[in-house]
């Protein structure tokens, strides 16, 4: 059927006042042979000579073909869309009575969608929603429809499609006390929220900010987000506080539009710098998060002298709270200034930024108090490492928290090794001129696992770099440290040999191919026998009656020489892996 047969067949169906004629009309349009026509499509390509005729036939034949398809029942899915497009038709015609259709039609799609959960209904629900403004949400009469869009809030049939969550988004444009209502019910999900529905809410939050206009828009910003970042300060625990900045995270990391930012500048300026000197260290600790997930808090339209004096408190804010006398404090000030640092290193002054360093390296990286505080000094510069403007700067800062890979807190070496592996990445750094590498093989011999096994994948590309050079350095390393050597071929065997039935631990960091485990083997074999006769010789001379006669003097010289040949063993070690020297010692090179 051709557009014009398509218009004339509707404009004729409408002219005969019968609504099983219009029904017809519907039914033709969505065989098969027409490749269901949108009825929609259809109203919108109308002549214009012909839409006078339209609209006085639309007003009564509408009710009476939405009554009919009504009588007939939500049988059959081509009635329910017919239905669907005959109620957009008339709000876009004006047709009387159209209040009610959406009254009658939307609250069946709501309890469908919500009964059934399939994202077709939800869908259904997000086509009509432009029919919603008709409605008149202060007549008592709507409470059954308005407890339908409230339950919509918290039903993961809407949370979870992209059309829904906008559905919901809508909902904030319509009435003021409707916002407040769906409000309470958003604060209400957020504390036992999964991560999911967190982040369908930020992003229902952001929409409905950006779509509201008056009366709404007021209060989206004074009850909804307002209340929300407030909610966020007074949190009893950290878990309560990560799921609030977690929805507010919706307008932080929309930050690079002017209006967010101004908007985030006006709600937060009240509250956040006043919690900032509270008394509770927990208030203190919330507010500092947020405002570094909200960092910078500017103006775009504000004057240069105005920003640069804003910019001034919140550097001078995360300044005094890493000498807060909390040490939950300090930690999230160690964490979120580096965070900062390696995203605005260039927009922060180089004062400001060698200020701050010099304060992490030499104040709280050796903090006596808290050890979470240490820790957080290496997991924070972790973060750095790889930014190539702050690569100068830690070379220089990095040696002096060497001292850190021997703290008696576990969890500070655990810190302080991941940040060496960091570095394994960086061609401008290297770990061997941060500590030592008599301390590396030390802590690999005798640590904990968990930083032994992190000092071991350390070493693994300097000792065991391919198949042909490696056994004969875990050899060598075998001679000159035992312990350190154990614990390296510990290390590349255990690598192969499944955990708790689990085949997926051997795939886990990086080790040597299964076959040079073989090659490995046999020199550690001709290594232990050509230390046999050594360790046999004294015993057959005891028993042959001969023992051995030295005098002092030439005990003193063997004792001197051997422990030269030591000094000169690691002097020659050290000298190949700080100083760049070629290659002498099989023990170690740096890759």
């Amino acid at each position: 059927m051709k557009l014009s047969e398509q218009h004339e067949g509707l404009l004729a169906a409408l002219d005969e006042e019968s609504p099983a004629r219009l029904l017809e009309f519907l039914k033709l349009c969505h065989s098969r042979a027409n490749n269901h026509v949108d009825l929609a499509e259809l109203l919108q390509s109308l002549p214009k000579r012909l839409r006078p005729r339209l609209c006085s036939g639309i007003s009564s034949q509408v009710m009476k073909g939405l009554a009919a398809l009504h009588e007939n029942g939500p049988a059959e899915e081509a009635e329910q869309t017919e239905e669907e497009e005959w109620q957009l038709a008339a709000n876009r015609a004006g047709a009387p009575g159209k209040e009610g259709m959406v009254a009658q039609t939307l609250p069946y799609l709501l309890v469908r969608a919500l009964s059934t959960g399939k994202a077709a209904d939800v869908k259904r629900c997000h086509a009509i929603r432009t029919a919603l403004p008709l409605l008149d949400f202060d007549d008592p009469s709507i409470a059954d429809l308005k407890r339908l869009l409230l339950r919509a809030t918290f039903s993961p049939a809407f949370l979870r499609p992209s059309e829904g969550r906008r559905f919901l988004s809508f909902l904030f444009t319509l009435q003021p006390q409707l916002v407040r209502e769906l409000t309470a019910i958003v604060r209400n999900q957020i504390p036992s929220g999964r991560k999911s529905v967190l982040d369908a809410y930020r992003e229902i939050v952001y929409r409905a900010w950006r779509d509201a206009t008056g009366a709404c828009a007021y209060e989206m910003e004074h009850n909804l987000i307002q209340g929300l970042m407030q909610a966020a300060i007074v949190a009893s625990t950290p878990a309560m506080n990560s799921a609030l900045r977690r929805v507010l995270d919706g307008l932080h990391s929309q930050k690079q539009h002017g209006p967010v930012d101004a908007m985030l500048l006006r709600l937060y300026e009240p509250i956040i710098f006043r919690a900032m000197a509270a008394a509770n260290p927990a208030v203190r600790r919330n507010a500092l998060l947020l405002l570094i997930d909200a960092f910078p808090l500017q103006d775009p339209d504000a004057a240069n002298e105005e920003t640069d004096e804003l910019l001034s408190r919140q550097f001078s804010i995360l300044g005094s709270s890493l000498g807060d006398e909390a040490p939950a404090v300090r930690v999230a000030a160690v964490l979120g200034l580096c965070q900062l640092l390696n995203v605005y290193w260039e927009l922060v002054p180089a004062a400001t930024i060698a200020s701050f360093l010099q304060r992490l390296a030499g104040e709280l990286a050796f903090d006596t108090a808290f050890a979470g505080v240490r820790a957080a000094v290496a997991e924070g510069l972790t973060l750095l490492v790889e930014n190539p403007l702050a690569q100068p700067v830690l070379k220089k800062l990095l040696p002096h928290l060497g001292p850190l890979l021997q703290d008696p807190a576990l969890k500070v070496r655990v810190a302080f090794a991941d940040l060496l592996l960091a570095i394994m990445s960086v061609r401008a750094l290297h770990f061997v001129d941060i500590v030592a590498l008599d301390t590396l093989l030390d802590v690999m011999a005798t640590d904990a696992p968990p930083v032994s096994e992190r000092i071991q994948r350390l070493l693994l590309p300097s000792y065991f770099p391919d198949v042909e050079e490696g056994p004969a350095r875990v050899a060598a390393l075998l001679r000159t440290c035992p312990e350190a050597g154990k614990a390296f071929c510990q290390f590349l065997v255990g690598r192969y040999q499944p955990q708790e039935g689990d085949v997926r631990a051997l795939a886990k960091g990086s080790g040597v191919p299964m076959e040079n485990i073989v090659e490995l083997a046999v020199a550690l074999r001709d290594h232990l026998l050509a230390s046999i006769p050594t360790a046999h010789a004294a015993p057959v001379h005891a028993k042959r009656g001969k023992p051995t006669k030295r005098t002092k003097r030439k005990k003193g010289k063997a004792a001197a020489a051997a422990e030269q040949h030591e000094e000169t063993t690691e002097e020659q070690e050290q000298a190949e892996v700080g100083g760049g020297k070629p290659f002498r010692h099989p023990g170690y090179v740096l890759v």
